[in-house]
């Protein structure tokens, strides 16, 4: 879910601000990517997470280190959540691949 719909940026406890909470820095009517993607995420999550298998090729690359000095190997490029609620099923799918678009197939109950 959202943490704060207005806040862009947050002051750490050492005086750095991170700018990554919020989703839009001005409420005056223009709806921002970045809220219609929450929106639509917030939407899918319904009910309860079950289990996705992602099968096939399973790209994965060395994310470079951050402002953070984090160093992260081995990145899966695929990743996927699904939640289930009654009869409703919801998906997210994740390609972190900066470079390459994926074809995707779907299986699922019903």
């Amino acid at each position: 879910m959202l943490f704060s719909l207005p806040q862009f940026r947050f002051k750490r406890g050492d005086g750095t601000l991170v700018r990554l909470w919020g989703s839009v820095v001005e409420m005056g009517g223009r709806e921002r990517p970045q809220l219609l993607a929450e929106s639509l995420a917030n939407r899918v999550m319904s009910g309860n997470m079950v289990r996705v298998e992602v099968s096939g090729e399973d790209p994965m690359h060395d994310q470079p280190a951050g402002n953070d000095g984090v160093r992260l190997r081995g990145v899966h490029e695929i990743d996927a959540y699904a939640f289930e609620e009654g009869k409703g099923h919801g998906l997210i799918v994740f390609n972190y691949g900066l470079h390459q678009s994926r074809r995707v197939s779907l299986e699922g109950p019903g």
